[in-house]
């Protein structure tokens, strides 16, 4: 006790915060300058966190997790990919609202916006970003992958899907007629903002009875000048419109 008063007192004359050991049992008294973090004993003996509140009370003491000024809770680890999210707390959370959310969902492919012919327009943005935009419009992530969309048909997720014809969005090398297949703009039509066709292709894919068909692109360059590298009548990117393939964030 006489330690505790002697401590008070040393931060009562002097004018910066003070550290007390606090008790797990809230308001302790006058020791410490309002809105200070002031270190405080938890009853398993190790050290806590307290907020000086008004008049230099020690407020409640949060074990655990350390808090900030504004009294929100934060920990020492870092979110993985940007999701943010433990498996256990979103495996039935479905679709997620937006990255900024954090949510994410053990499901893969979370919908389809219909009827996009390129360049894909939605609420003002262009190519790529409106589709995420559209995608987020659902409740989705963002635009699926390629490999996203492998990983869902193998998850079997795309029930019910026949006869939906849809955009692919590749950003990984695959092998097309047995040769990898980069991928580039001119398999994506430009990133979805050149509706032309004179230029890029545009992969897309087909459901049907039997399965997922792909109709890549084994040519993926694009330059603005050379139009030998584009296969309208297999790949048109000009006056068709397909679906655009929604996922989720992954946990």
């Amino acid at each position: 006790m006489l330690e505790r008063v002697t401590a008070i007192l040393g931060c009562l004359l002097g004018a910066a915060a003070c550290s007390v050991q606090a008790g797990d049992d809230g308001p302790q008294g006058t020791a410490c300058t309002p809105g200070a973090p002031v270190s405080c004993s938890c009853l398993d003996g190790a050290l806590g966190t307290a907020i000086c509140q008004a008049g230099g009370v020690v407020g409640p003491c949060t074990c655990g997790a350390a808090t900030d000024g504004s009294g929100a809770s934060s920990s020492g680890s870092g979110s993985s990919g940007g999701s943010g999210c433990a498996t256990d707390g979103c495996a039935d959370s479905g679709a997620s609202s937006s990255s900024e959310s954090g949510d994410c969902s053990a499901t893969i492919y979370a919908g389809k916006f219909d009827g996009m012919p390129v360049p894909w327009g939605f609420q003002g943005e262009m190519g790529l970003a409106a589709g995420n935009a559209a995608c987020a419009s659902l409740g989705a992530d963002h635009v699926c992958e390629y490999q996203e969309v492998r990983a869902a048909e193998a998850a079997d997720e795309f029930a019910g899907l026949v006869n939906t014809f849809a955009w692919v969005h590749r950003e990984t090398i695959e092998d097309v007629e047995a040769v990898p297949s980069a991928p580039g703009p001119g398999g994506r039509c430009v990133d979805w903002t050149d509706g032309t066709g004179m230029f890029a292709d545009g992969e897309w894919l087909e459901f049907t009875a039997q399965g997922v068909v792909y109709h890549l692109d084994a040519d993926t360059f694009y330059d603005g000048l050379d139009s030998s590298h584009t296969d309208a009548m297999s790949l048109p990117c000009a006056n068709i419109m397909r679906s655009v393939l929604c996922c989720n964030a992954a946990c």
